[in-house]
């Protein structure tokens, strides 16, 4: 996950970026990408093959290869998308 500046625009550098162990895009579908009212970012994804899903809680100041605060996991497709309350 890449955080750009608004007005960014063209080839620029990612203000911040997030990889995590587990966390590939080459074996998961970023299904969306939420962030609370204290900045705390959930990225929920799916595995391709076999289907499974989770969400990845990260601090708001998190960047560069980040073991996630919290991990929630399941079984079964994601239905897709994120929303925070």
């Amino acid at each position: 996950m890449y955080e750009y500046a608004a007005t960014a625009n063209g080839d620029v550098v990612p203000l911040h970026y997030i990889t995590s162990p587990g966390l590939s895009d080459a074996f998961y579908n970023n299904d969306g990408i939420a962030v609370d009212a204290t900045g705390t970012i959930y990225v929920s994804a799916t595995v391709t093959t076999p289907y499974s899903g989770g969400v990845w809680e990260f601090p708001a100041d998190a960047s560069g290869s980040v073991t996630p605060s919290e991990l929630l996991t399941w079984s079964g497709e994601n239905n897709g998308g994120i929303a925070v309350h």
